[in-house]
Formats: structure tokens, sequence, C-alpha cells
């Protein structure tokens, strides 16, 4: 299929430059034809956009991110490369460095974690340790920094809104007197 799509592409940009090849337009073509050929390669590529060391890297933020005791440092000192380079590495491929990205995933969970109705009756300092952070108040200040609201109010933010988009939970909270 992909075969077929390729030389259906080349056979049309080689009639259209044969039909327009003296014309003023042949450059213009070409580009257009680059574009759509940079386009088709990036949608079907198959190679990892990352190196193998920082997929590794990642690999292991994304197992080990909820474990509070995770020491990202001693991982990256484990690996037969100096620090600093894998750091800078890890940066220039993913665009943010090691341990942005482990708090940035564990962040991320913890927003899933609070946006989900069944998890309205875990306190935040619960909510903290399920995504790898020790301190709760660490915690709090590192989602508010992230998020704009601190984990209360951006819970409480998230069930509003349900409401606002589920008519039909606002009817069965009315029916049971209970808060969807």
């Amino acid at each position: 299929m992909i075969l077929f799509e390729y030389h259906f592409i080349l056979n049309a940009f080689q009639a259209a430059y044969y039909h327009y090849h003296e014309n003023e337009n042949r450059d213009m073509l070409m580009i257009a034809y680059g574009h759509l050929l940079v386009g088709y390669i990036r949608t079907y590529q198959k190679t990892p956009i990352h190196s193998d060391i920082v997929e590794i890297i990642r690999s292991n933020i994304v197992q080990n991110f909820s474990d509070s005791n995770y020491e990202l440092d001693k991982f990256l000192r484990s690996l037969p490369f100096s620090y600093d380079y894998l750091r800078k590495l890890f940066k220039k491929e993913m665009g943010i460095t090691p341990h942005q990205y482990l708090c940035d995933r564990r962040l991320a969970t913890a927003a899933e974690w609070l946006s989900t109705a069944y998890n309205d009756s875990s306190n935040i300092a619960d909510v903290a340790r399920v995504c790898g952070f020790n301190e709760p108040l660490y915690f709090s200040r590192m989602f508010k920094k992230k998020y704009g609201l601190s984990p209360s109010f951006y819970r409480l933010e998230k069930q509003q809104s349900v409401k606002r988009l589920d008519p039909q939970m606002v009817r069965i909270s009315e029916i049971t007197g209970e808060d969807a």
C-alpha cells in the first residue's frame, strides 16, 4: 500500500514537472514536491525518534516514576556515559531534562488521578505518595506551579466541569441527594 502511494505521488509530480518544466512555476512545484515528500516520510517513519540511550532513560522513568524512593541520579550515574552528557542528550532529544520529565510525569499522573470521579475520597497526601512524591507540601507547590491551582481546587474544578458537561450526573445527584 505504501509503495503504491509513493509511486502514485512520484508519477503525479513527474507528469507535472514535465508539463511545467519550462515555466516559472517549476521552482514552486519542486518546493511543493519537497514538502510533500518530507511529510510523507515523517508520516510513515518507523524508526524511533530518540536514540537508544534516551529511550532507555525515558523507559526507566516511566517504569519507576511512582516509586517515591526512585533515584534518577543514581540510575543516570549507573550508565556507562557521563552524567552531564546524558542530561544534555536527553534535553536535546526530548526538550526537557530527565528530572523535568520525571516531575512532569508524576504531576500529569496526579492530575489524571485528581480528575477521576472515583478518586474523590483520596486525600492529597495519598495522591502525592501514589504519584511518587515523598512530601505532600512539595507536591502541592509543584502542582500549583504547573497547573495554576492547588491539587484540592484542581479536583474541585474538574468535578464541577464534569457536572456541567454531564447533565445525567446532575440528575442522578438530585434524585439520590448525593454529590455526583
